[in-house]
């Protein structure tokens, strides 16, 4: 797991092996799809989406099956998957709709 720089007001953003994994996944795809500047555009939604949960641990849509599980929409198509444990959060997976749609066929 990895995890972010926290500043005194900011909660620690803290990514589980499956994250890295995911993250990394829907950045290659993206690159090899669609180039380098959408990559690097996307990674920069991601660091946001970081920094966002960092201070407002509960602006993602909360999960009505997992307590304390949330969904941060970062755009149309890529979601962060998180939840709050004891001052921290945890990012569980990533998810692109681009991936899956070539997945189920």
């Amino acid at each position: 797991m990895s995890s972010s720089k926290k500043s005194p007001d900011a909660l620690e953003v803290i990514l589980t092996e499956t994250a890295e994994l995911r993250i990394k996944e829907i950045l290659s795809f993206v690159e090899s799809e669609f180039g380098i500047k959408s990559r690097e555009k996307l990674t920069k939604k991601f660091i946001a989406g970081f920094k966002q949960l960092s201070f407002f641990t509960k602006s993602g849509k909360e999960s009505k099956k997992e307590e304390n599980h949330f969904q941060l929409v970062l755009n149309k198509r890529t979601s962060l998957y998180y939840e709050i444990q004891s001052e921290k959060i945890y990012i569980l997976t990533a998810f692109d709709n681009r991936m899956d749609e070539q997945n189920r066929h």
